[in-house]
């Protein structure tokens, strides 16, 4: 008896586990890790995977932003046609920008095509921006 008890005990316990990782899932919808984003865009075999990076946080306020293009539509590079683009799931958005870059990216300097192609309004902040986050990156692994 005393281990039916046991074995019911560690089932509720697991099912309120499950219950609760469900209720932060939710919660967070919009949070994706930094480091799952990187390891998609590089499995993608995306160019200039470090810039591409950059672009997906600063687009996403690293993995986590709630107010932007990722939560609402899982396009965590901000897509756009005449509205946001929507993708079922975030790595949707990451196969969307290997096929947009394979369609333009005729290879040479990352920064010259993006400035040709990307379309932010202030294409110098923006890739100023992005510098500052792959030597954020770089500082962070030569630690």
């Amino acid at each position: 008896m005393k281990e039916l008890i046991k074995e019911n005990g560690r089932a509720i316990m697991l099912s309120i586990i499950i219950i609760a990782f469900m209720c932060i899932h939710i919660a967070t919808r919009a949070s994706v890790p930094a480091w799952i984003i990187r390891e998609e865009i590089y499995q993608q075999g995306i160019k200039e995977p470090e810039i591409v990076f950059a672009q997906a946080m600063l687009e996403s306020g690293w993995g986590k932003c709630t107010s932007c293009s990722l939560s609402n539509s899982n396009n965590i590079f901000g897509f756009t046609s005449s509205k946001v683009i929507s993708f079922s799931n975030w790595r949707q958005s990451v196969r969307y920008y290997c096929e947009w870059q394979e369609s333009r990216y005729p290879g040479g300097d990352y920064f010259q095509f993006l400035c040709q192609y990307w379309g932010a309004p202030d294409m110098d902040g923006y890739i100023r921006k992005l510098v500052t986050i792959l030597n954020s990156i770089q500082c962070k692994r030569n630690m």
